[in-house]
């Protein structure tokens, strides 16, 4: 009986230690690859700027506002997303426009 708990604890934390995943994306970050693909980008490309503002906000380095408006923008619906920017505090509304295209710059780089 103790052997069979010993092996049971030990395959348990095997699988913790193999099946270490991520979260789902967000919904802002699935509706923001299929705006950018629709709109031509390379489905990688798209997939990797959307996690990139995803880490951002998670890290809360960026505001889900701040967020909302970059979809939008994405989407084509800069009337809305200027909106929400122009109810940004200065400080928000230049600092993390800047984190998003240094992040995204990353999805650039050749590998």
């Amino acid at each position: 009986m103790m052997m069979r708990a010993v092996f049971s604890l030990a395959a348990v934390a095997l699988l913790a230690a193999c099946g270490e995943t991520k979260p789902p994306p967000s919904a802002e970050h699935v509706a923001f690859t299929e705006a950018c693909t629709a709109g031509g980008g390379d489905p990688a490309m798209c997939e990797c700027r959307a996690g990139k503002i995803d880490a951002l906000v998670a890290a809360a380095d960026v505001s889900p506002e701040v967020q909302q408006a970059f979809l939008l923008q994405e989407q084509g619906k800069e009337e809305e997303a200027d909106a929400i920017m122009q109810g940004l505090p200065p400080n928000v509304l230049f600092e993390q426009p800047s984190r998003i295209a240094e992040a995204q710059l990353e999805c650039h780089q050749p590998s």
